[in-house]
């Protein structure tokens, strides 16, 4: 699914107006009719729902939901928030057929003396919607802030009011913290930010049919039906020889858990063998850890040496590495040496940011997974996650990598400048050793040789997907990382089966 721009959504409602040949308060009075029917999920029958207006279009839809609302025997209140501007063509066709058929359910806030008491039990957002472009001021600002003071449930239409869709809170803090938000046909770039987290608790897509197919985007929400299409059939006369042959280096005293996870998690997801090089203190658990996997020792505690041997399908290298100045040195050399890309992460990430132009010794077409602040000791801090994301792109773009940015929607970064947000995954994968468990998955698939891309957009996929399957039994505050290896045969077969 594509998240687009602002600017680019008003271009898609024309598109769609314009295919289909309706009028603009048509698409409208659909995307109203939508809203309420989700809403109506979680609404009750019997509570008092206060639906607060703007002047724009998305006071426009307000004025449709409260109506219809309305019509179907809900207790409304809709709150004009008029500061003596003109109202939208289609706003002012919608509130004019609210008021002819429930004038005594409308209120007019013209001053600040003039708003609510909240004796209500839900709020229904419809003051800005997504064109909003500039800081809320004046009354807006003292709805906004009066809203939130309340403490109500609140459900946003298309996005809370006073967010930018494309960026982050303009920085005054003057923006509806949603409880719920109800956003037509595609998410916002804004929903996908930390900074954004308190005003977007949760969001719903909501169907409102926008032709699309025409428009392209470089951002991308990636789901399950994104994913299926990927996933490859096995044949009945494969071998182990068929799905690779992974080299997991990684692993030093004290952090042998981190290697042992990785190392699961590369087999569990398919790959026909697994060779993990590792120190002595290490290599020793793995014959009861997971006898499975083949060992070659460098080192008595950590990786001194890392001989060069392109027999391996894929190669990944940092989870529990140390950062040794020995291993640091064999890191290197290694680096320089590959003749196709590998998977960097945690130490090894770690190293080559205290390395002078560390970034430029990544093999091309290789993955890096870091977490934000490994990503910020790579390219220096950032203000704000638009600027990292930017960074992100530049430093793709620059060495021809893959930048697995992660997080609560995770950003695989591309070097042909496109980012795809992850849909999958919960907090309960705020754990020691996720991280690592990602890594072992994505050189498992490379192991199988999936490209590059596809390995790191499926690999993030369903290491979330795995994660969601294993709390279906725990919960996240008890999910550790190697119940999210357990879940990984769970979530293959959940893509597999998905639409049947």
């Amino acid at each position: 699914m594509n998240i687009f721009s602002a600017n680019t959504i008003k271009e898609i409602d024309r598109q769609t107006i314009d295919i289909e040949g309706i009028k603009s308060i048509d698409l409208m009075e659909r995307a109203a009719s939508a809203f309420v029917e989700a809403a109506k999920k979680i609404l009750s029958p019997h509570e008092r729902i206060f639906i607060f207006a703007g002047n724009g279009n998305n006071g426009g839809d307000a004025f449709a939901i409260a109506r219809m609302l309305s019509e179907q025997g809900f207790d409304t209140k809709l709150f004009f928030v008029d500061t003596n501007t003109h109202c939208s063509p289609d706003c002012k066709k919608n509130k004019e057929r609210f008021l002819q058929k429930f004038p005594k359910r409308f209120f007019c806030i013209q001053n600040v003396e003039e708003l609510p008491v909240f004796d209500c039990d839900t709020i229904i957002d419809g003051i800005f919607g997504s064109g909003l472009n500039r800081p809320v001021d004046g009354l807006y600002k003292q709805c906004i802030l009066a809203i939130n003071r309340s403490q109500k449930r609140v459900l946003a239409i298309d996005i809370p009011s006073g967010l930018p869709a494309d960026g982050i809170n303009f920085g005054n803090d003057t923006a509806i913290k949603a409880t719920e938000t109800y956003t037509f046909q595609f998410p916002k770039l804004a929903f996908l930010l930390p900074e954004n987290e308190q005003y977007v608790s949760r969001f719903e897509i909501v169907d409102i049919g926008l032709k699309s197919d025409q428009i392209g985007s470089d951002l991308y929400y990636t789901n399950i039906i994104d994913i299926r299409p990927l996933i490859r059939q096995r044949l009945p006369f494969s071998h182990k020889g068929t799905f690779g042959h992974a080299l997991f280096v990684g692993g030093s005293k004290g952090k042998s858990g981190a290697a042992i996870l990785a190392a699961k998690a590369v087999l569990r997801t398919g790959a026909g063998l697994l060779t993990v090089l590792t120190a002595k203190s290490v290599a020793q658990h793995f014959p009861t850890a997971l006898p499975e996997a083949m060992t070659l020792v460098q080192g008595n505690n950590f990786i001194s040496k890392i001989p060069v041997n392109d027999n391996y399908t894929a190669a990944g290298i940092g989870c529990g590495l140390g950062t040794k100045y020995r291993t640091k040195r064999a890191l290197r050399k290694w680096l320089s040496k590959q003749t196709k890309g590998v998977v960097l992460d945690a130490d090894a990430l770690n190293l080559l940011s205290k390395t002078r132009n560390g970034t430029a010794l990544i093999p091309k077409n290789s993955i890096i997974t870091p977490h934000l602040k490994e990503f910020d000791r790579i390219v220096g801090s950032s203000q704000n996650n638009i600027e990292r994301l930017q960074k992100a792109l530049t430093l793709a773009k620059k060495n021809t990598i893959f930048v697995v940015l992660k997080g609560h929607f995770t950003a695989v970064v591309t070097p042909t400048g496109k980012i795809h947000f992850n849909t999958s995954g919960n907090a309960g994968m705020a754990t020691a050793g996720s991280g690592d468990v990602l890594t072992g998955i994505i050189l498992g698939l490379l192991a199988q040789k999936y490209d590059a891309e596809t390995a790191a957009i499926v690999g993030v996929f369903l290491h979330g997907l795995a994660a969601d399957t294993a709390i279906e039994t725990t919960s996240e505050e008890a999910l550790l990382a190697s119940d999210i290896i357990n879940g990984i045969g769970k979530a293959y077969l959940r893509i597999k089966n998905i639409g049947k």
